[in-house]
């Protein structure tokens, strides 16, 4: 990857991987959004907000989305959903969670994304 990150998310579509959220060595949340073509990496987008500890990232069709985490560097949940367009290259918010959630795992099956724990 370009930046070191820890607490971040990956997930892989059929053309590449993404990488995304987490903070950096000094502890400073990360941004940017890193694709990996199977070549190289590059910063593809950045994510809104403040940033982002311990979300999970999904990809249905041709939208990545983030969900929940912790904002920034804190212990403070969000229930906040982002979807990320593929194609667009447009962020925007999908419906929120129930509740908030970080340190969760998502998986999608059936085109739904189904979340637990956190």
């Amino acid at each position: 990857m370009l930046m070191p990150r820890s607490a971040h998310a990956v997930v892989g579509s059929d053309s590449a991987i993404y990488a995304l959220a987490g903070t950096d060595d000094h502890g400073k949340p990360v941004p940017e959004v890193e694709v990996f073509d199977g070549k190289q990496w590059q910063i593809e987008t950045t994510l809104r907000g403040p940033g982002l500890n311990a979300p999970t990232a999904s990809i249905v069709g041709q939208r990545l989305y983030v969900v929940g985490g912790f904002v920034a560097v804190t212990n403070r949940p969000t229930d906040e959903v982002q979807a990320y367009d593929l194609q667009t290259q447009r962020w925007s918010l999908a419906i929120p969670l129930p509740n908030p959630r970080g340190g969760h795992v998502a998986v999608v099956l059936k085109d739904k994304i189904h979340v637990f724990g956190g």
